[in-house]
């Protein structure tokens, strides 16, 4: 069930170019803010790959059942069944089980907006939108605030009376060595865990508060009149744990258990993941999960850089808005030119990145770009001597073609 409200506003021309200049700050300040992330990111990758690299040269595999106490401080590799000497327990549901991670998930039946604008341009550079508002009922672990609803009377969100907790076991051990929760918080919880039926008899025999409304319904906490017709304020619980079984950990050996190895690069290491994994498996996970994230946040600086550059060029657009379809080609265009400034921004600071950071791989770089230039020269080359060789011929042709000409008296 949804609820749909629709609303009209004209923008006027001058209105808009307040608006586009105001974006010539915001778009200098996307470009220079990242750039900045750019050097961020090459500094966070150089020193994430060289601390990595520098690990994968000191680990040395250990037995879990035993600490030996000469290697105290240096970066260890152990592998085996993990242990918990009591299991982590939700004390507000009564809802326990053997896993080194339980996370327990509350969603509320709730209101959500959503919003999407029409946007229509009108001769003389004004702007009509049609705003669209629509509403529908969901199950969401996020408490969405209804007071910032466009129309916030006819849709009232309560508050949430449980919230979301991770839950961690007591004496967790991989081994002979302890596990804190600092590691243990790295595990996916991502194995389900339905809850008992009998829990809801034996909470309402307690008498708690919401108790009464209480019900289980395929394996999850129902917390309102009746499962099967939710209402707004309603609560479901669910549960989801990483079970008790095998784990690899890279870390620094550190009394009883671990703690973060201090690289000389600058990262501190300490790994932990499911199941019996050699170290340079561990290594080689980490060193992929580094070039995705490089990858990926270099992506995402360079379209805020293009997003940048057509802010800066837009009122340009809005201007010639007067004629709509004309500013629509123009606004096309500055679209274009802002990426050819991308494509002129982004390169020179990751280049001026890599020389600061990747100083041998931006001269390598710049070194097979030189010789693509020089190639492509050579080509072009080529190609002009070919025409120029075979022109004295047709040339001879030419003149053994024409016959006698008469004098002239």
């Amino acid at each position: 069930m949804s609820d749909s409200f629709t609303e009209t506003t004209t923008i006027s021309w001058f209105t808009r170019i307040k608006n586009a200049f105001i974006g010539i700050l915001i778009g200098l300040v996307l470009v220079v803010g990242s750039v900045a992330g750019i050097f961020w990111n090459e500094h966070r990758a150089v020193q994430t790959a060289r601390s990595l690299a520098q690990g994968r040269g000191l680990v040395v595999d250990v037995d879990a059942q035993s600490l030996d106490p000469a290697k105290a401080g240096k970066l260890v590799h152990v592998a085996g069944r993990s242990s918990v000497a009591s299991p982590p327990r939700d004390g507000d549901f009564g809802v326990s089980a053997p896993a080194l991670r339980l996370k327990r998930i509350s969603e509320m039946y709730q209101w959500k907006e959503d919003k999407r604008t029409e946007t229509h341009k009108n001769v003389g550079g004004s702007e009509t939108q049609t705003t669209t508002y629509d509403y529908q009922k969901l199950w969401s672990e996020d408490a969405i605030d209804s007071s910032r609803f466009q129309h916030a009377q006819e849709h009232r969100n309560p508050g949430k009376s449980v919230e979301s907790r991770e839950l961690y076991p007591q004496g967790a051990k991989l081994g002979g060595f302890a596990l804190d929760t600092d590691l243990l918080s790295q595990l996916p919880a991502d194995q389900r865990l339905a809850v008992s039926a009998d829990l809801a008899a034996e909470l309402k025999a307690k008498n708690t508060t919401n108790n009464a409304n209480m019900h289980v319904s395929d394996g999850t906490i129902y917390i309102g009149p009746d499962p099967g017709s939710p209402r707004i304020g309603d609560m479901r619980i669910s549960y989801r744990l990483m079970p008790v079984g095998e784990l690899s950990v890279i870390a620094a050996q550190s009394g009883q258990g671990f703690a973060p190895y201090q690289t000389q690069a600058g990262d501190r290491l300490d790994m932990i993941a499911p199941g019996i994994k050699s170290a340079a498996d561990m290594f080689t996970a980490a060193e992929e999960e580094n070039t995705i994230l490089t990858w990926a946040l270099r992506a995402a600086f360079v379209i805020a850089i293009w997003v940048g550059c057509f802010l800066c060029l837009r009122p340009l657009a809005v201007f010639a808005d007067l004629i709509p379809f004309v500013g629509s080609m123009v606004g096309f265009g500055l679209g274009f030119v802002a990426l050819l400034a991308t494509l002129v921004i982004a390169p020179i600071a990751i280049a001026i990145a890599w020389f600061a950071f990747r100083p041998l791989t931006a001269v390598a770089v710049l070194a097979g770009g030189a010789v693509l230039v020089v190639l492509a020269h050579r080509l072009r080359g080529r190609r002009a001597v070919a025409p120029a060789t075979a022109s004295p011929q047709d040339d001879q042709s030419s003149i053994k073609g024409k016959g006698p000409g008469k004098r002239s008296t």
